[in-house]
């Protein structure tokens, strides 16, 4: 039973230093800002108190903007499943970078790489049901993933 939880703690762990090498020396590398307190991960997952019901144990604070759709106008919380809210948490410009464990931040991201809420222009990330297509695809139901599901990593739904 000991080999099995040292093996199990030892595959965590591996895994835990490979997620953060993907991550050291990209833009999404906070580690140099004060208010990382110059951690990789802490800005956007923690492994105590994460918010709940939300996947891999996020701690960064969601977005509930208001957006201008093709279709008019809507919401975060209503039109956009929980993998585009992740990454909108930040890139739309709403809630600051240091937002987080609870925290109200004020640094917020920079102008280029801020996307703003006006999608009238824009592809619908992760937007279910806003453009359904007629005739309806036999790709379609397989296009759009319950927040849920497991199986669908953050990066596979843009």
């Amino acid at each position: 039973m000991k080999t099995k939880l040292l093996t199990g703690l030892a595959f965590v762990a591996g895994m835990a230093v490979a997620a953060s090498g993907q991550i050291v020396g990209s833009g999404h590398d906070f580690s140099s800002m004060a208010w990382s307190d110059g951690e990789i991960c802490k800005p956007c997952h923690t492994p105590h108190f994460a918010m709940p019901g939300i996947l891999r144990l996020w701690n960064h604070e969601l977005t509930t903007a208001n957006y201008t759709l093709h279709a008019g106008a809507g919401t975060a919380v209503d039109d956009f499943d929980i993998r585009s809210r992740l990454c909108l948490s930040c890139h739309d410009g709403t809630v600051a970078l240091d937002s987080f464990g609870g925290q109200n931040g004020s640094s917020f991201i920079s102008v280029g790489q801020n996307l703003g809420t006006d999608f009238t222009d824009d592809h619908p990330v992760g937007s279910d049901g806003i453009y359904p297509p007629d005739p309806v695809p036999s790709w379609w139901s397989h296009a759009f993933k319950d927040e849920a599901d497991l199986t669908v990593g953050l990066y596979d739904w843009v």
